[in-house]
């Protein structure tokens, strides 16, 4: 596939369109209106796969695009979370801390070696369990807004190990390829 020089183009149109509406999910976290922000969720979640979808169909993959989409799934999360764990007390905090530390720790460990060891940003990917925890992550804050929105019985203390130990072995993988690389 050839490589799109332009940063102006459908793919990082959608990323950037995601990181606007993380306001909006946010006010549906404070006013309490849980399905607003599970539909602003659903909608992220879509706007993700398809610019990942139409940046290898159309080839328009930019250096602005790798760093833009997890970017923009990294904010995301980050925000809802720290909204969901800290300010309205909706799950545990030690389980808050585990998933926004995995995130700092893999961005922290992601500069690291581009800035210091010289690796390229090209040579950075997403592992299989990096994937994968994204995707529990986002079926766990689709699962839980649903149940806050129609009281829906959900096996939330299942879903929180089972989000927990994907943190865990997600920042492990990571943690294992930056080692090969240094």
């Amino acid at each position: 596939m050839k490589k799109d020089q332009s940063n102006i183009n459908l793919p990082n149109l959608l990323s950037v369109i995601r990181i606007l509406m993380i306001p909006l999910a946010l006010w549906g976290m404070v006013k309490e209106e849980y399905f607003f922000s599970f539909s602003i969720l659903v909608i992220a979640g879509i706007t993700d796969a398809l610019d990942g979808f139409l940046a290898r169909r159309l080839g328009q993959f930019t250096l602005v695009g790798r760093i833009l989409d997890p970017v923009a799934d990294k904010i995301l999360f980050v925000t809802l979370f720290s909204s969901m764990g800290f300010g309205l007390y909706l799950f545990p905090f030690w389980f808050t801390w585990v998933v926004l530390l995995r995130d700092v720790f893999i961005l922290a460990g992601f500069f690291f070696l581009v800035h210091f060891k010289k690796v390229s940003m090209e040579e950075m990917k997403p592992t299989f369990l990096g994937k994968l925890h994204t995707g529990l992550l986002f079926l766990f804050l689709c699962f839980f807004l649903l149940s806050l929105s129609y009281g829906i019985a959900i096996p939330i203390d299942i879903l929180i190990y089972i989000v927990t130990g994907s943190s865990v072995l997600s920042f492990a993988s990571y943690f294992l390829t930056w080692v090969k690389k240094v």
